[in-house]
């Protein structure tokens, strides 16, 4: 499905998926420039194009803590879901589609999480 899998960068950035990434892989964990992350299964090559979807990002409830921490830069108002920008490191962020009732009493400061499988390796792009 090009939705879920495109098949090159382009394709993904067409289909409104800002969260691209050049990430380095050791088995199962992919070194992204704002941090690390477990895939799946492992990928056989060294560095390749990860991204996720805005709607694959969640905030973490309260009770434990997500994945990454980050701090939301701006939230846009879209009806039934609300577009947060996250910082999760100095010039790096990532953008989520989180449902309105769980977007409007966030805080500054954030916990984001996501489905194991919801990272996707781009299969045949050229790294920059």
């Amino acid at each position: 499905d090009v939705f879920r899998r495109p098949a090159s960068r382009a394709v993904a950035e067409f289909l409104g998926s800002p969260n691209i990434f050049t990430a380095s892989f050791s088995g199962r964990t992919a070194r992204l420039p704002w941090g690390r992350i477990t895939l799946p299964a492992s990928f056989p090559r060294q560095e390749a194009l990860i991204f996720i979807r805005p709607e694959h990002l969640m905030i973490a409830p309260a009770s434990r803590r997500g994945k990454i921490k980050g701090r939301i830069l701006s939230r846009r108002d879209f009806g039934q879901y609300f577009e947060l920008k996250v910082a999760v490191a100095p010039q790096y962020s990532l953008v989520a589609h989180v449902p309105t009732y769980q977007a409007a009493g966030l805080k500054k400061e954030v916990f984001l999480d996501w489905p194991p499988d919801a990272w996707q390796v781009l299969p045949k792009e050229e790294l920059p």
